[in-house]
């Protein structure tokens, strides 16, 4: 059953950077806004917690 949560949980992170970083993006006034507006879904987020642990701010930055 770990693969399906792992499947699903990537599924969520996909769809989080297809639809929910673009808005955050957009609505930020510089792209550091927008990467601590995206942690505040990603950190309540175990898709992105459990995926990422003390990596996930790294990964935020990593998106642009």
């Amino acid at each position: 059953m770990n693969w399906l949560r792992n499947l699903w949980w990537a599924t969520q992170r996909k769809i989080d950077v297809q639809i929910l970083w673009p808005i955050c993006k957009a609505k930020a006034k510089t792209l550091g806004d927008a990467r601590h507006a995206f942690m505040m879904h990603a950190i309540t987020d175990p898709a992105w917690v459990r995926h990422y642990g003390e990596n996930l701010w790294k990964a935020i930055c990593e998106l642009s």
